[in-house]
């Protein structure tokens, strides 16, 4: 039985969590942006920390594993898209760009899907980040549809 590095993995898991919730505390204020667009989806804004938290610890379950079998492509894509995953909350509450954050989401849905696939190919672990890859699709239509009822319209 291979023994599990605590210390690598608490560095993987805490890293998106903490990151994540600077971000959000950072820009906490700016989230009313959401409530004066037109909308036909609504999510409850308690739902969204509840959900990045769990995400962010299967993500960091997972890249602890994906690490040790990746070559470096695929970690300079890990951390790139960890860091347009970040850059989200401020372009969308903060500079209230609902075009650049729907072009994010996109991107960070195809990059994960690649990732996915490339972990599963790789090793058991992969299936860690499918909830995220279905949290990722569903903020694609979220963004979809600000964007359809605030910008198109």
């Amino acid at each position: 039985m291979k023994k599990i590095d605590i210390g690598s993995m608490l560095f993987h898991i805490l890293t998106p969590i903490l990151l994540g919730s600077v971000v959000g505390i950072v820009f906490n204020d700016y989230t009313s942006y959401i409530d004066e667009l037109n909308k036909t989806i609504t999510v409850p804004k308690l739902v969204f920390p509840i959900v990045w938290s769990v995400l962010y610890l299967l993500i960091g379950i997972w890249y602890h594993y994906f690490e040790k079998e990746s070559i470096t492509r695929n970690k300079v894509i890990y951390y790139a898209l960890l860091a347009l995953n970040f850059l989200f909350t401020p372009v969308l509450f903060y500079f209230e760009n609902i075009v650049l954050a729907l072009i994010i989401v996109a991107i960070l849905l195809i990059g994960n899907i690649y990732l996915l696939i490339n972990s599963l190919r790789k090793g058991k672990y992969g299936y860690l980040l499918i909830p995220y890859v279905l949290w990722l699709a569903f903020a694609t239509i979220l963004m979809v549809d600000l964007l359809i009822n605030n910008v198109i319209m």
